[in-house]
């Protein structure tokens, strides 16, 4: 009898279909097409489909069709998953929707019209005029605040009935699908109406829960101030997803790009975690800000593409690849954050990619870590010129419902199309574009100001920037300084009392010197006319270790995220931005954006007592009149 043998195991597949799906995801999210490369595409397919129905090609019209429609639904969902839509491209895509629908009914309507069909004609131009009442409802519902998708006749059905009606014109149901085209359609406009009214007359809704750690389900227990000048004295805790103030005394944070200011920002929580709330620390607002002390932010989780740093704990990561900045604390090699594989899109341009390996595997799903974190706010310190990159983490924040801290140079939290997207989610923003403690940025606006306030009249100014990190090392590409640059200038000359000539103002990095390190030299210089027509110059440089420079700004503007969470406050946070970024949506002599700043900490304190000492020190800002001692 033969002895029976082992049957050798199968060799295992080297990507199972999940992982297969992420590598041609990412693969695609990383290429060059584009949103409106898809709109464009599905609408040609829409004429062609036109087209075909006057030559009486049925089937292939039907197929065009239902090719570009799958292609306009699909637009929207790559814009999201990849990060590269626009505010144009919605425009555009809802644009073109309506645009390619029409001109199919147009080509049906012509048909029938030929055949002397009237009442099928009629029944295609109501369905027409229906179909653009269904999205123009929708559209005025939403710019009223009111949330419109209701009703039977959505674009997909719309779709799968044009498309029966194409495909299966052989059996004469093209006009029976017109029919019900138009009755569906109106039908819709109804509901919607119907929608609109209930909604505008019903009291206004209590935002979904923010998910609470550290609570159970349902505590809601009451808390009251003491009363305080002009402050908010009764505060409901609840858990829940930006509903309503809630507190667990911790600020959960997550990294995006562990390089050197991540590596300022951990170890400037780590410097601090013993500092006394009652003295005054350098680079902070408060030891204490609004409840939160500096050892109340934990690190849960983080991201990169540098082969160096993802796999390991970001305590170590924070040391590695090319991060050369100063140690200023002992930061544990082991504080149980996994640093895990970022999606790289435009993140990684021309020079860094000489000196950072790419990461092997696949893209982490970020949405979910952070959800499974618990993660409070995402800070982004992702390369200068990282637009795609940005939008795509921006789409994992948003779906995630987290806060988020944006300090670099892509426009986020002052567009208003990101805006309305974050008060809709419920969730804060601050950015755009951290300022430095005491910053080139921060130096140039006083410098500024007090030309203006002197009576000197600027005429020209520059600053010129070198250093030698990797953030410098990346700016070599001079695509991609574009938005750095207007961010400075912007910074600099909303200060003014006068516009300059373009040609006048030069504000921005200018080289890489590999000696620096992490030091920034900055080069400025002011042009300006005094009484008489008589020249005033001034010239000035400043050093500084670049990454720690900003770290303080950052645990600030983590610790306000949170205070907004906290109280259910979606979108741009309107004080913080202003006095902590270089390009909010609201630029403020930086006296004024503290003093609203402080503000915001004060309303949203936990307790008299905060309350009370964020309230004194915007009075304090107030009395200020200006950056600069007359």
């Amino acid at each position: 009898m033969p002895v029976p043998t082992e049957r050798p195991p199968r060799a295992a597949r080297p990507l199972i279909r999940p992982e297969r799906r992420a590598a041609y995801r990412n693969r695609l999210i990383e290429s060059r097409l584009t949103p409106n490369a898809i709109s464009l595409t599905g609408a040609a397919l829409n004429l062609l489909a036109a087209v075909l129905v006057t030559q009486d090609l049925w089937v292939l019209a039907g197929l065009s069709f239902v090719v570009g429609s799958v292609m306009d639904t699909l637009d929207g969902r790559y814009s999201r998953m990849s990060g590269k839509g626009t505010p144009f491209g919605a425009f555009l895509d809802s644009t073109l929707d309506r645009l390619e629908e029409g001109v199919v009914l147009a080509a049906v309507a012509s048909h029938f019209a030929e055949e002397g069909r009237s009442l099928a004609v009629v029944a295609v131009v109501l369905a027409v005029l229906a179909s653009l009442m269904v999205s123009y409802t929708r559209a005025r519902a939403e710019a009223l605040g009111v949330e419109c998708k209701v009703g039977v006749a959505t674009r997909p059905v719309r779709v799968v009935i044009i498309a029966t009606g194409l495909l299966f014109e052989g059996l004469g149901l093209l006009d029976i699908s017109m029919y019900v085209l138009a009755a569906l359609s109106l039908f819709t406009v109804g509901q919607r109406i119907v929608h609109v009214r209930k909604a505008l007359n019903a009291p206004p809704p209590r935002p979904p829960p923010r998910r609470n750690a550290s609570a159970p389900m349902g505590y809601t227990p009451s808390l009251t101030l003491p009363s305080t000048r002009g402050l908010r004295t009764d505060v409901t805790p609840t858990n829940g997803n930006g509903a309503g103030p809630q507190r667990d005394g911790q600020v959960r944070v997550a990294i995006l790009g562990v390089g050197n200011c991540a590596s300022a920002f951990v170890q400037g929580v780590h410097f601090y975690r013993d500092a006394d709330p009652a003295q005054a620390v350098p680079g902070l607002m408060h030891v204490d800000l609004g409840g939160y002390h500096v050892r109340d932010i934990e690190f849960t989780a983080a991201f990169d593409i540098d082969a160096d740093k993802v796999g390991k704990d970001l305590g170590e990561a924070i040391w590695a690849g090319q991060n050369n900045t100063l140690k200023f604390a002992d930061v544990p090699a082991k504080v149980g954050v996994e640093v895990h594989r970022g999606m790289t899109h435009d993140g990684l341009g021309k020079y860094l990619s000489q000196k950072i390996d790419k990461a092997p595997g696949q893209t982490a799903d970020i949405a979910q870590i952070l959800q499974d974190t618990q993660t409070d706010v995402v800070v982004s310190y992702l390369p200068v010129g990282s637009e795609q990159a940005t939008k795509w983490y921006v789409e994992q924040v948003l779906e995630a419902g987290c806060g988020f801290v944006n300090c670099i140079p892509v426009f986020i939290a002052r567009e208003d199309y990101w805006n309305k997207r974050f008060e809709k989610a419920g969730v804060p923003i601050v950015g755009d574009d951290i300022k430095s403690q005491v910053g080139a940025t921060i130096v140039h606006r006083t410098l500024a100001r007090l030309f203006g306030d002197r009576g000197v009249k600027m005429l020209r100014t520059s600053q010129l920037n070198v250093g030698g990190n990797m953030d410098f090392y990346n700016m070599l590409e001079r695509e991609r300084l574009e938005s750095k640059k207007i961010s400075k200038t912007n910074a600099v000359t909303s200060i003014l009392d006068h516009e300059l000539p373009a040609d006048d103002v030069y504000i921005g990095p200018s080289d890489y010197v590999p000696w620096l390190t992490d030091r920034k030299w900055a080069h400025i210089r002011v042009e300006g006319q005094a009484f008489g027509d008589v020249p005033l110059n001034l010239e000035m440089k400043l050093e500084v270790w670049d990454s720690p420079n900003s770290a303080g700004i950052v645990i600030d503007a983590v610790r306000c995220c949170k205070l907004a969470l906290d109280h259910g406050v979606g979108g741009q946070l309107d004080g913080p931005s202003s006095y902590l970024m270089k390009s909010p949506m609201h630029q403020r002599p930086d006296h004024l954006a503290r003093e609203a700043t402080e503000r915001f900490i004060a309303e949203h304190a936990p307790d008299a007592q905060t309350a009370q000492a964020a309230q004194r020190a915007a009075e304090q800002a107030a009395k200020s009149p200006s950056a600069v001692e007359h």
